[in-house]
C-alpha cells in the first residue's frame, strides 16, 4: 500500500487502516491527499486511523479526518487530547468519529 512521512494506508481484511504520526498538519497536505485516493481505491465501509504515533493534527490533518468520516465509518484509535472537539468545531459542532 502506500506509506512515507508519517502516513501510512494499509488493508487489514475488509477494513483500510491509516496510520498518521508525528504533526498532521499543512506540510503534509500532499501525502494526506495521496493517502485519501489509496483509501478511496480499497476502502469498502470501515476506515481505522490510528493516531497512536500522532504527536498534533491540525489544517490539512483535521480536514483529512473530516473527509474520511463523510465517506466511511470512520473509528479513531487512540486520538491525541481534544482531537475529537477540535474536529467538532470544524464541522459545526458534529462529528461522527
Amino acid at each position: 500500500m502506500y506509506g512515507g512521512d508519517g502516513v501510512a494506508v494499509t488493508r487489514v481484511g475488509t477494513q483500510v487502516v491509516v496510520r498518521l504520526s508525528g504533526v498532521v498538519d499543512d506540510a503534509r497536505a500532499p501525502r494526506l491527499a495521496a493517502a485519501l485516493g489509496e483509501v478511496a481505491d480499497v476502502a469498502l465501509h470501515r476506515v481505522l486511523v490510528d493516531l497512536s504515533e500522532a504527536d498534533a493534527v491540525s489544517g490539512a490533518g483535521l480536514d483529512f479526518l473530516l473527509d474520511v468520516a463523510g465517506r466511511w465509518d470512520v473509528r479513531l484509535v487512540d486520538p491525541p487530547p481534544g482531537l475529537r472537539r477540535h474536529l467538532a468545531a470544524r464541522n459545526g459542532g458534529d462529528v461522527a468519529v
